[in-house]
Formats: structure tokens, sequence, C-alpha cells
């Protein structure tokens, strides 16, 4: 490690200043490191998303319950772990040391203290209400993320390799890779049809689907995303980048589990 001396023009440096969080950037020295990493890509950035922000629920909160008071992020599992901590460890074995965290007030509050434990990553919390869509709550990440990213939705289990995921990407030109797997039930989900690796067609939750192929919710995005028009992810942007051709799948045989109730928990348990 070497000390340097640099001149910052006053503007910049209160820039750089409004980064201190005294949480995780504690001065000014640890945010001028973490901008450089950012810019340099040496640090890989994730986001972990509220989940059900599309559909048209007059509360958002009743949404994020899997039981009465129990929101599935909290959700303890037999790891003792909450599942948004079981997320963190899966994302910090991967190497993302950033981790964006959207969701509503009450479980920011709430897993603020939770994940504080955690050494090695910088966690940035950003409140939603429940008029926010998903492609409306990325959007919020403009300006502070300027490479792909990941994102995944903070009801699931996953233990997929985020390495082949993200390096998959990085192999080909699209805007994003969206992890696919087989489905008995694609009418519940997002169907995608696929040729090679090339998405060709996404649709949202169709009448009809002939195609067992689906969208599972833990997928890169490149931060052109940002310039794009829409206010939903599977609504408006994934139907578009699949007719532009820029939208990719990853075919994983790993575990994706959506914690949506308590039978889902059990079923977790037996993957740890």
């Amino acid at each position: 490690m070497k000390k340097i001396s640099l001149r910052i023009n006053d503007d910049i440096l209160k820039e750089v200043d409004s980064y201190v969080d005294l949480l995780n950037i504690k001065n000014r020295s640890q945010a001028i490191k973490y901008l450089l990493k950012q810019s340099l890509g040496t640090e890989k950035s994730a986001v972990i998303l509220c989940k059900g922000l599309d559909n048209e629920y007059q509360n958002l909160k009743k949404n994020l319950l899997v039981a009465k008071n129990q929101y599935n992020s909290l959700i303890k599992l037999k790891n003792n772990l909450v599942l948004i901590q079981n997320q963190v460890k899966q994302l910090k074995k991967f190497g993302f040391g950033i981790i964006y965290i959207i969701n509503i007030e009450q479980i920011i509050e709430e897993i603020k203290p939770i994940l504080s434990k955690e050494k090695g990553v910088i966690f940035h919390f950003i409140t939603i209400d429940n008029v926010c869509k998903t492609l409306d709550a990325i959007k919020l990440l403009n300006g502070k993320i300027a490479n792909d990213f990941l994102v995944i939705f903070s009801d699931v289990y996953f233990d997929i390799n985020l390495n082949d995921l993200f390096n998959n990407h990085k192999k080909n030109d699209t805007i994003g890779t969206l992890t696919v797997m087989s489905s008995n039930k694609p009418n519940i989900k997002g169907c995608v049809e696929i040729s090679g690796t090339i998405i060709k067609r996404f649709v949202e939750k169709p009448k009809k689907e002939k195609i067992n192929f689906v969208f599972e919710p833990v997928f890169i995005l490149s931060s052109k995303i940002f310039e794009m028009k829409g206010q939903s992810l599977v609504y408006d942007l994934f139907p578009k980048l699949a007719k532009d051709e820029m939208l990719q799948g990853f075919l994983s045989s790993g575990h994706i589990i959506h914690l949506h109730k308590l039978q889902d928990k059990e079923k977790i348990n037996e993957l740890l």
C-alpha cells in the first residue's frame, strides 16, 4: 500500500465527503477508496430489491408478509440467519462488496442492526413507498452505480453460482442477463422464449403459455438501463430488450425458492 497526495477541486471534495456515513465509510480516505473501486469496476455491486412492486397492491406491507408480523426478509432459517442475512452471505461469497437494499422503511429499520454485524461489505439503504415500480426503484441508483450490477428480489433464497452468471453476462454485448429455469407452472412467472443464449420473447404471467422456461429474479443489468424508458422491469423493460435481442438467458440447475408462505421456509431449510 502506498500513500499519495491529491489536489481536488472543492466542489468535487464536497461530493466525496457526502459518501461519508460514519457507519460503512468513516472518513474521506475511505470514501475516495470506495469511489475508485466503483469507477474501476474492482468492487462488484448488488441490489436486493423489494419484491412485488409491480403489482397493484393497496398496501405494499401486506405483500411482504409471510405470516402475521413476519416479513419475508426477516424470516429466520434453519441456519439461524434471517433470509436477508443468508442473501448477503451468498453475495459476499462471490465478491459482491457493495450492496444496495431497496425496501419499505419498516423493514429497512429492522434489518440495519442485523446487517451492522456483517464485515467486508458496504451497505446503502434506500427507502421506497408503495407506488414505486421495479424499474423506477432501480433508477433511484442512477449516478451511484457505473458498471454492470446484480439484482435479486428480497423474497428469494438462492444457491446458484453468481460468478458463472456474472462472467456469462460479460462475454456478451447485451443489456441484461436473466437466470432461466424450467417450471411446471409457467403462467405464474415471467415466460421466456430462448434461442441459444438470446431471449427472443419475454411475457410476464401469461394467461396461456406452452413455454416452460421462466425468469427467476437473480439477474445482471448494465448501467445503460438507467437511460431507458418505462416503470417496470417485467412489464416494460424485459419485453422490449427481448424484442431488440438485448437480453440473454443463463440456464442454471441451482435452487431459487421464493419465500411467500411458511411452507416455503421448510423447502429452504431442507437445502441448508
